[in-house]
């Protein structure tokens, strides 16, 4: 298992909300949970883009 690291955010309550709602329909079971799988999903898209050019 990977070493994770703690991180304090501030995120606008709007942002907040949504996350909250992608949350809320199951998709994830934490807010953690979904903004990691955000970034790996970012992460991965840009290192595909790096490539293309």
């Amino acid at each position: 298992m990977q070493k994770t690291e703690v991180i304090n955010i501030r995120l606008p309550r709007e942002l907040v909300k949504k996350l909250d709602s992608i949350i809320q329909q199951k998709t994830f079971n934490t807010r953690s949970e979904a903004i990691r799988q955000f970034l790996r999903e970012y992460s991965e898209e840009t290192k595909t883009k790096g490539k293309t050019k």
